[in-house]
Formats: structure tokens, C-alpha cells, sequence
């Protein structure tokens, strides 16, 4: 298990000839499928985007396929990462009720399917299979039990 603040920053390098292609910036999540699809990396004077399908391992460094690896942006989430509107720490954390869970202040993903394991927030962990959207205000989670309406509040 990885933290996307643990690897922020970390260095991208190629499988063959091991050449630095930059350096970790951002996670592109969908959140549907509630994993990792791509990273947005630093490079020379540029941002690229490394498809998940290409990075091999997660170390010291994270290691991707070849030095060719980063690319452009493909469809809309990765044009978003690129322009820097898709970053997930810092921003709120809402249910879909309404209600503040706090600040998203890390994800914790699996290093070799992408899949997000739990969204922690500044007031606790919540399990990302109840992670809905992440929107350019905030994050939406299901509400979980606790926080759904009794039958009687509701009539």
C-alpha cells in the first residue's frame, strides 16, 4: 500500500536506460472506478501525463516502461491534471447529503492495481468504495449509516 503524499515529488524514471522523465506532481483518479489512472509528472519545463498501464513499479522511484512514456493528455480528467485543476489534497470533503467530512489530506491506493483503498480526511479515514466524484470544489462520499435521515425525520 502506497499514499499519494508519500509519493508526491518522487522521481520517474525510465525501465531501460533509467533516465529521470520527472518527477511526481499529481494523481489522476477516476472516481467511478475508484482508482488510479494516470500520474502527472514534472519534466524539463513541462507537465506530461504517465498512464497507469505504463508505470512498472512504485520504490524510491517510480519506474515506467520506457523514456517515451509520458504523453499527452488523452481525454477530459487528464487535460484537467494538466492544468492543475484536478488536485485532490487539500480540497474539501463533502457526502452527498451535504454534510463536511473534513479535508482530503492523503488516499492511500494499492501500488500495483491503482485501486484506492481509504480517503483521509482531517477528521479520519473513510473506505474510498464510498468515494461518488471529485469536483473542482470538493470531494463527494457516500454518507455513510450514521448520517442518512431516519424514516420518522424524513416524514
Amino acid at each position: 500500500m502506497r499514499s499519494v503524499r508519500e509519493c508526491r515529488g518522487r522521481a520517474v524514471v525510465s525501465e531501460g536506460p533509467h533516465e529521470e522523465v520527472g518527477r511526481v506532481e499529481q494523481f489522476v483518479v477516476a472516481a467511478p472506478d475508484r482508482r488510479v489512472t494516470a500520474l502527472r509528472i514534472s519534466g524539463p519545463g513541462t507537465s506530461h501525463i504517465v498512464g497507469w498501464d505504463e508505470i512498472r513499479s512504485f520504490g524510491e522511484a517510480v519506474v515506467v516502461s520506457s523514456p517515451a512514456s509520458p504523453r499527452a493528455a488523452r481525454d477530459r480528467l487528464e487535460e484537467r491534471a494538466l492544468t492543475g485543476d484536478f488536485r485532490l489534497l487539500g480540497k474539501a470533503v463533502v457526502d452527498d447529503l451535504g454534510n463536511p467530512r473534513g479535508e482530503l489530506e492523503d488516499v492511500e491506493f494499492d501500488e500495483r492495481s491503482g485501486t484506492l483503498l481509504r480517503l483521509v480526511t482531517s477528521r479520519g479515514s473513510l473506505d474510498a468504495a464510498r468515494l461518488r466524484a471529485v469536483g473542482s470544489a470538493a470531494i463527494v462520499v457516500r454518507a455513510g449509516p450514521e448520517q442518512v435521515p431516519s424514516r420518522r425525520d424524513r416524514l
